[in-house]
């Protein structure tokens, strides 16, 4: 199954951090970087679901404290935006 665009980019980023030494597993990247359940990147990678902007915001904002991955950050910021912009559109539809 091929995962979706922000999903890819969030365990992509957990990758790195795991690989980085920054975090310990995915399970310890959910927690400490999308500040949620243990298990959540696991639910997002097995039911392709497209993470909330809570999440997306909850990891920009955890790697923009520890000025982590500034390329990652501007990606996020990005869907971020693109996100709320289509939250706003549909709403006043």
């Amino acid at each position: 199954m091929k995962l979706n665009e922000e999903a890819n980019l969030l365990i992509s980023t957990a990758h790195m951090l795991i690989n980085d030494g920054f975090s310990k597993s995915l399970r310890d990247f959910s927690q400490n970087y999308l500040n949620k359940n243990p298990n959540i990147l696991s639910v997002i990678k097995h039911e392709n679901l497209q993470p909330s902007i809570t999440v997306l915001l909850a990891l920009y904002l955890k790697l923009n404290k520890e000025q982590l991955y500034p390329q990652i950050q501007e990606q996020l910021s990005k869907v971020i935006y693109q996100k709320t912009f289509l939250l706003k559109t549909k709403s006043q539809s």
